[in-house]
Protein backbone atom coordinates (compact mmCIF):
# COMPACT_ATOMS: atom_id res chain seq x y z
CA UNK A 1 0.00 0.00 0.00
CA UNK A 2 2.31 3.17 -1.43
CA UNK A 3 -0.48 5.23 -2.59
CA UNK A 4 -2.29 7.92 -0.26
CA UNK A 5 -5.63 6.42 -2.05
CA UNK A 6 -5.31 3.46 -0.92
CA UNK A 7 -3.96 4.52 2.90
CA UNK A 8 -6.82 6.82 3.45
CA UNK A 9 -9.78 4.31 1.85
CA UNK A 10 -8.21 1.78 4.23
CA UNK A 11 -8.75 4.93 7.23
CA UNK A 12 -11.95 4.83 6.38
CA UNK A 13 -12.87 1.43 5.89
CA UNK A 14 -11.15 0.43 9.23
CA UNK A 15 -12.86 3.50 11.30
CA UNK A 16 -16.56 2.69 9.86
CA UNK A 17 -15.57 -1.09 10.83
CA UNK A 18 -15.21 0.25 14.39
CA UNK A 19 -17.80 2.17 14.58
CA UNK A 20 -20.47 -0.08 13.41
CA UNK A 21 -18.87 -2.89 15.77
CA UNK A 22 -18.77 -0.06 18.68
CA UNK A 23 -22.02 -1.18 19.82
CA UNK A 24 -20.66 -4.51 21.04
CA UNK A 25 -18.20 -3.24 23.59
CA UNK A 26 -20.57 -0.14 24.30
CA UNK A 27 -23.36 -2.46 25.92
CA UNK A 28 -25.56 -1.41 23.07
CA UNK A 29 -24.98 2.12 23.02
CA UNK A 30 -24.50 3.54 19.65
CA UNK A 31 -22.24 6.62 21.08
CA UNK A 32 -19.44 6.28 22.89
CA UNK A 33 -18.97 9.13 25.68
CA UNK A 34 -15.81 10.02 24.76
CA UNK A 35 -15.83 11.41 21.22
CA UNK A 36 -12.96 9.43 20.11
CA UNK A 37 -14.92 7.12 17.05
CA UNK A 38 -16.64 11.23 16.11
CA UNK A 39 -12.69 12.09 16.04
CA UNK A 40 -11.45 9.05 13.91
CA UNK A 41 -14.60 9.66 11.84
CA UNK A 42 -13.00 13.16 11.00
CA UNK A 43 -9.84 11.92 10.45
CA UNK A 44 -10.96 9.36 8.21
CA UNK A 45 -13.40 11.98 5.79
CA UNK A 46 -10.06 14.48 6.05
CA UNK A 47 -7.91 11.61 4.21
CA UNK A 48 -10.35 10.75 1.60
CA UNK A 49 -11.19 14.61 0.54
CA UNK A 50 -7.28 15.00 0.19
CA UNK A 51 -8.05 11.90 -2.26
CA UNK A 52 -10.54 13.19 -3.83
CA UNK A 53 -9.33 16.62 -4.82
CA UNK A 54 -5.77 15.49 -5.44
CA UNK A 55 -6.64 12.92 -7.61
CA UNK A 56 -9.19 15.43 -9.62
CA UNK A 57 -6.65 17.85 -9.82
CA UNK A 58 -3.46 16.89 -9.79
CA UNK A 59 -3.71 13.53 -10.74
CA UNK A 60 -5.88 14.04 -13.58
CA UNK A 61 -8.75 12.49 -12.15
CA UNK A 62 -9.74 9.40 -14.40
CA UNK A 63 -12.23 7.25 -12.93
CA UNK A 64 -12.78 5.03 -15.97
CA UNK A 65 -11.88 2.01 -13.87
CA UNK A 66 -14.64 0.68 -11.16
CA UNK A 67 -11.80 0.92 -8.46
CA UNK A 68 -10.99 4.21 -9.34
CA UNK A 69 -14.53 5.45 -8.91
CA UNK A 70 -14.89 3.83 -5.82
CA UNK A 71 -11.56 5.11 -4.38
CA UNK A 72 -11.25 8.12 -5.70
CA UNK A 73 -14.64 9.41 -6.14
CA UNK A 74 -17.37 7.02 -4.41
CA UNK A 75 -15.65 6.41 -1.10
CA UNK A 76 -14.74 10.17 -0.64
CA UNK A 77 -18.33 11.01 -0.86
CA UNK A 78 -19.77 8.14 1.04
CA UNK A 79 -17.70 9.71 3.78
CA UNK A 80 -18.35 13.02 3.75
CA UNK A 81 -22.12 12.17 3.70
CA UNK A 82 -21.70 10.19 6.56
CA UNK A 83 -19.91 13.12 8.42
CA UNK A 84 -21.97 15.55 7.55
CA UNK A 85 -25.46 13.59 7.74
CA UNK A 86 -24.76 11.26 10.57
CA UNK A 87 -22.40 12.67 12.89
CA UNK A 88 -22.50 13.84 16.13
CA UNK A 89 -19.37 14.37 17.34
CA UNK A 90 -17.79 17.52 16.31
CA UNK A 91 -20.38 19.61 18.69
CA UNK A 92 -17.99 18.34 21.46
CA UNK A 93 -15.06 17.89 19.72
CA UNK A 94 -11.92 20.54 21.02
CA UNK A 95 -10.85 23.28 18.76
CA UNK A 96 -7.79 21.58 18.40
CA UNK A 97 -8.94 17.90 17.49
CA UNK A 98 -8.15 18.56 13.64
CA UNK A 99 -4.41 19.11 14.15
CA UNK A 100 -4.33 15.25 15.69
CA UNK A 101 -5.61 14.63 12.56
CA UNK A 102 -2.03 15.01 10.89
CA UNK A 103 -0.39 11.86 12.44
CA UNK A 104 -1.18 9.72 9.82
CA UNK A 105 0.19 12.24 7.36
CA UNK A 106 3.02 12.45 9.05
CA UNK A 107 3.79 8.55 9.54
CA UNK A 108 3.04 7.68 5.54
CA UNK A 109 5.56 10.51 4.44
CA UNK A 110 8.62 8.54 5.70
CA UNK A 111 6.64 5.84 3.94
CA UNK A 112 6.00 7.67 0.74
CA UNK A 113 9.64 8.80 0.13
CA UNK A 114 10.67 4.99 0.65
CA UNK A 115 8.45 3.82 -2.11
CA UNK A 116 9.54 6.34 -4.51
CA UNK A 117 13.35 5.72 -4.40
CA UNK A 118 13.30 4.11 -7.62
CA UNK A 119 10.82 6.89 -9.09
CA UNK A 120 7.92 9.05 -7.49
CA UNK A 121 4.78 7.34 -6.84
CA UNK A 122 3.14 11.01 -8.18
CA UNK A 123 4.88 13.28 -10.68
CA UNK A 124 4.92 16.47 -8.75
CA UNK A 125 5.77 14.96 -5.15
CA UNK A 126 9.36 13.57 -6.24
CA UNK A 127 12.00 13.10 -3.20
CA UNK A 128 15.06 14.13 -5.75
CA UNK A 129 13.12 17.13 -6.35
CA UNK A 130 14.37 20.28 -5.34
CA UNK A 131 10.25 21.57 -4.72
CA UNK A 132 9.72 18.40 -2.79
CA UNK A 133 10.11 20.20 1.11
CA UNK A 134 7.66 23.15 -0.79
CA UNK A 135 5.06 20.03 -1.79
CA UNK A 136 5.81 18.74 1.48
CA UNK A 137 4.52 22.10 3.11
CA UNK A 138 2.02 22.76 0.82
CA UNK A 139 0.49 19.19 1.48
CA UNK A 140 0.36 19.53 4.86
CA UNK A 141 -1.59 22.55 5.45
CA UNK A 142 -4.16 21.44 2.98
CA UNK A 143 -4.58 18.71 5.68
CA UNK A 144 -4.87 21.02 8.02
CA UNK A 145 -7.32 22.87 6.14
CA UNK A 146 -8.99 20.50 5.13
CA UNK A 147 -9.05 19.07 8.46
CA UNK A 148 -10.69 22.21 9.98
CA UNK A 149 -13.29 22.70 7.27
CA UNK A 150 -14.64 18.73 8.00
CA UNK A 151 -14.71 19.72 11.50
CA UNK A 152 -16.17 23.18 10.86
CA UNK A 153 -19.23 21.66 8.69
CA UNK A 154 -19.90 19.33 11.10
CA UNK A 155 -20.24 22.13 13.89
CA UNK A 156 -22.17 23.85 11.30
CA UNK A 157 -24.67 20.99 11.05
CA UNK A 158 -24.67 20.32 14.26
CA UNK A 159 -24.98 23.82 15.66
CA UNK A 160 -22.15 25.37 18.21
CA UNK A 161 -24.50 25.10 21.37
CA UNK A 162 -23.39 22.41 23.92
CA UNK A 163 -23.57 18.62 23.66
CA UNK A 164 -25.25 17.92 26.98
CA UNK A 165 -28.63 19.59 27.70
CA UNK A 166 -27.98 22.29 30.82
CA UNK A 167 -29.36 21.47 33.91
CA UNK A 168 -32.09 23.57 35.01
CA UNK A 169 -31.61 26.15 37.81
CA UNK A 170 -32.65 24.99 40.81
CA UNK A 171 -34.70 27.96 42.70
CA UNK A 172 -33.62 28.81 46.24
CA UNK A 173 -36.75 28.96 48.61
CA UNK A 174 -35.67 31.24 51.71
Amino acid sequence: MHFWSQTSVLAVAIVATVVLLSPLWLRGAVREPSGVLDALRGAATTYVLITLVLFATLLGGGYGSTSSLWMHLLVPLAALADWLLLGTGPRRMPVWVPVTWMVIPLVYLPFYISASERRPLYRFLDPDAGDFLTWVVMLFLAFLVAGYLVWGAGRLRLGTGRSTPATPRQTVRS
